[in-house]
C-alpha cells in the first residue's frame, strides 16, 4: 500500500535530492498534530525479521506505513521531539478516506529494531505512546549473533572473525551501557555494532519492558516459527491488533543474508552461554521456543 508522501523517491542529482526532502519534511513536520499516532510499534530484535514482518503488516489494507520503517526515535532521535515524530505517520484525512473505503479507520506503526536493547526505549515509549501494542521478533540467539556479526563484516564494520568478535566483545562494551544510561543523548556506536552476545540476553531486556507495560500489550514471535507458518502467526497478529483477517498473500524473506556455516564448536558454546538466558525467557513469556 503505497502513500502520497512516498512518491518523492525519484532519481535525482543528489543535493537536488536532500533539498526536496528537508522541503518535504519541513512540511510534514507543520502538520504533525493533523496526523495519525501509531498504534503499534515492532520493537525488534535486530537480523530476527522485523523488515519483512513489517512489510507484511502493510500490505493489509487497514494499515498505514509510516514515511519510513525504522523511524529510530525512541533510541537515537528522541532529541527531534514528538512533533517530528508525528509528521512521519499519515495524515488524519487519509485515515478517513480508508475509513470510507473500508468501513473501518485504519492503523499505523513503524519498526525499529533496536528499540528493545536500548536502556531508554521503555520509558521513552511509555511516556509517548502508553497504550501502544508492542511487537517482538525473536531469532535463536546463536542465528541472531552469527547473523549480527555476518551483516558488520558486510559493511565493513568487522574486521575480527567471529571467534575473535565474540572473545572481544565485552571490551568493546566495557562501560557503554553505563554510559548510555547516565547519559541519554550519548549513542554508542561499538553497543550498536559489536553487541552480538548482549542483545541475545533477551531476559534481561524484557525485564526493564515489562516495568512499563503488562504483559498483555506484547505479541512475542518466535523468528524461526514464524518463517515457517508465516500465514497463521500473520492471522494471529491480526487478531492482536484488532484487525480483519489479512487477505490472501504470498510471503517472501526481505533482507535474508547468505554466509557460511558456523564453527560446530562454537555453536556448542553459544548453545552453553545462551541457555540460562534462553531459561528466563521461556518463564517470563509462559513459552518455550525450543532453543
Amino acid at each position: 500500500m503505497q502513500q502520497p508522501f512516498q512518491k518523492v523517491k525519484a532519481i535525482v542529482p543528489d543535493p537536488v535530492k536532500l533539498r526536496i526532502w528537508r522541503t518535504y519534511r519541513y512540511g510534514r513536520y507543520l502538520t504533525n498534530f493533523w496526523r495519525m499516532a501509531p498504534n503499534f510499534l515492532i520493537i525488534g530484535e535486530q537480523k530476527c525479521g522485523t523488515t519483512s514482518l513489517y512489510n507484511y503488516l502493510i500490505q493489509h489494507p487497514l494499515v498505514l506505513p509510516a514515511i519510513e520503517k525504522e523511524l529510530r526515535y525512541f533510541d537515537r532521535q528522541f532529541d527531534r521531539g514528538e512533533a517530528w515524530y508525528r509528521a512521519s505517520f499519515p495524515l488524519e484525512i487519509i485515515g478517513r478516506y480508508y475509513q470510507r473505503k473500508h468501513g473501518r479507520f485504519p492503523i499505523t506503526g513503524e519498526a525499529s529494531s533496536n528499540y528493545f536493547s536500548h536502556p531508554h526505549a521503555p520509558k521513552r515509549v511509555n511516556q509517548t505512546l502508553p497504550n501502544a501494542k508492542l511487537i517482538l521478533l525473536l531469532r535463536n540467539p546463536i542465528e541472531r549473533a552469527y547473523s549480527h556479526y555476518q551483516m558488520s563484516v558486510r559493511t565493513g564494520l568487522e574486521k575480527l572473525s567471529f571467534a575473535g568478535a565474540l572473545k572481544a566483545e565485552n571490551e568493546r562494551l566495557s562501560g557503554e551501557v553505563a554510559r548510555v544510561t547516565k547519559d541519554e543523548n550519548y549513542q554508542s556506536f561499538n553497543y550498536l555494532h559489536y553487541s552480538y552476545l548482549t542483545r541475545g540476553a533477551y531476559a534481561v531486556h524484557l525485564k526493564e519492558w515489562l516495568q512499563f507495560f503488562p504483559r498483555n500489550q506484547f505479541f512475542i514471535l518466535n523468528s524461526e516459527e514464524f518463517f515457517t507458518d508465516t500465514a497463521n502467526k500473520m492471522a494471529a497478529l491480526c487478531e492482536f491488533l484488532d484487525l480483519p483477517k489479512q487477505p490472501e498473500h504470498t510471503y517472501l524473506p526481505l533482507n535474508a543474508g547468505s554466509y557460511s556455516e558456523m564453527d560446530p564448536i562454537i555453536r556448542h558454546k553459544l548453545s552453553h552461554h545462551f541457555e540460562p538466558h534462553n531459561r528466563a525467557l521461556y518463564d517470563l513469556i509462559g513459552e518455550d521456543f525450543d532453543w
